[in-house]
């Protein structure tokens, strides 16, 4: 912080930091231990990405994000899954987990 400070200082442009601090509504992700019948990655899913490149680190990331939506939606099929669900599964993102604000 203190070598953004001086930059900023040279070129005389004023620094402002703020830390944010956790929301109080913000819902907790998915876990295999909040549902009975969690539904884990399907492995094709995982070699795919393996295929693909991928590093380990972005494979557990996307591992676990897949994960998640895949247990939103507790009574369909993983196949079954159309648009309008997705689009209500990333307004729930939104709204309620709030991951992207």
């Amino acid at each position: 912080m203190a070598q953004s400070k001086s930059i900023c200082s040279a070129e005389k442009l004023t620094f402002s930091y703020e830390e944010e601090t956790a929301s109080a509504d913000k819902v907790s992700r998915i876990t295999a231990s909040d549902i009975p019948s969690f539904r884990y990655c399907p492995e094709a899913y995982l070699m795919k990405l393996r295929e693909l490149r991928y590093s380990e680190s972005t494979l557990k990331t996307y591992k676990n994000a897949f994960e998640e939506f895949i247990n939103y939606f507790h009574t369909p099929d993983m196949d079954k899954i159309d648009e309008p669900m997705i689009i209500q599964y990333l307004r729930y993102l939104v709204t309620e987990r709030k991951v992207l604000s």
